[in-house]
């Protein structure tokens, strides 16, 4: 059995929350010291960053062969500038004289 499918990339989800907390800092540390366009600026700026956008590829393979159950699993991310990889290998012997 194979299968695919997108989702949305830890990384890329950990780097957008992380610029955001910043954003969402530097606006309350503004906040009476600029202009009320400046402070709602960043206000928005912050709250449009998220990363929901499907750029991670996930592809598994997981069955038996002779004698071997057998997993497989790759996950990478499309979006740019993002260099997100993660391999997993499985291989178990089946014991057939005691199945």
């Amino acid at each position: 059995m194979s299968a695919d499918r997108w989702s949305d990339c830890p990384k890329c989800k950990w780097k957008a929350d992380k610029e955001r907390v910043a954003i969402e800092k530097e606006a309350r540390n503004s906040y009476g010291k600029v202009p009320v366009e400046v402070f709602e600026n960043l206000k928005r700026k912050a709250s449009g960053l998220c990363a929901t956008s499907s750029t991670l590829r996930e592809e598994w393979q997981i069955g038996i062969t002779e004698g071997e159950f057998y997993i497989r699993y790759s996950a990478s991310c499309g979006a740019p500038g993002c260099d997100f990889e993660y391999r997993y290998t499985l291989d178990a012997p089946l014991d057939l004289d005691n199945a």
